[in-house]
């Protein structure tokens, strides 16, 4: 039976007005906050607030609970869940870019998101990180187009990487992505079978003008479909 899978899409802007900035504030718990006055830049304490407070406000419009009472739990690579005796627990994923929040949220698989701002890249850090496969495509693509495949292939990485749990634990050249905006997908994971990669999900989205972004998550069926819902 085909099934679909909805995921929302949260994007907000991490510099927000005083008055947000503000509200934001007062929803963090004692060790978020503790955290915000650690940095030593006000604008980097803020874009942190601004991506804990609001990420706070949209999960309590899923589970009921009032935005400064829900509670956390990390997995062994940090990754974060909704504490289990909260009742309703969606499953989310958060990441940022420069002055970008975005959230991806779904109720029944374990999901990962990245967005990543296109710029000038200093290093070969494909050559460093991405597969043999990933690195001869990026190579056979037109040169003013290898920048933004870059940035693809970069957020579909660590969305993935994400939605397994593991973290960068997981070795970014294991596994095959498509490089084009259209038609993401994995192509190939180390260790597991064309019917296991082939319930992967790779979805591709553009969070802003210049801004790259994808979600992976693992499907129950090959046949599943993924409903990407974009809310504000």
């Amino acid at each position: 039976m085909i099934t679909t899978i909805d995921v929302d899409l949260w994007i907000w802007s991490l510099s927000p007005p005083s008055s947000d900035l503000a509200r934001y504030t007062s929803l963090l718990s004692e060790a978020e906050r503790t955290r915000a006055d650690r940095f030593l830049s006000s604008a980097h304490a803020a874009s942190y607030t601004a991506g804990r407070g609001r990420m706070r406000e949209v999960l309590a419009t899923y589970t009921g609970q009032s935005p400064a009472h829900l509670r956390f739990d990390y997995g062994a690579s940090g990754k974060p869940s909704l504490a289990d005796d909260l009742g309703v627990r969606p499953h989310f994923n958060l990441s940022h870019t420069v002055d970008l929040a975005a959230l991806a949220i779904t109720v029944d698989h374990p999901l990962g998101v990245d967005i990543e701002r296109v710029r000038p890249l200093k290093e070969d850090i494909a050559g460093r990180f991405f597969s043999p496969a990933e690195v001869a495509a990026l190579g056979a693509l037109p040169v003013d187009a290898r920048e933004t495949a870059f940035y693809r292939c970069w957020t579909r990485k660590e969305a993935f990487v994400k939605a397994t749990g593991h973290g960068l634990g997981f070795p970014l050249d294991s596994f095959d992505v498509t490089l084009t905006a259209d038609a993401p997908a994995i192509l190939r994971i180390a260790g597991q079978s064309p019917q296991q990669v082939a319930l992967w999900r790779l979805l591709h989205f553009d969070a802003a003008p210049g801004v790259v972004g994808a979600i992976a998550l693992r499907s129950t069926q090959p046949d599943d479909r993924v409903n990407l819902r974009l809310r504000r």
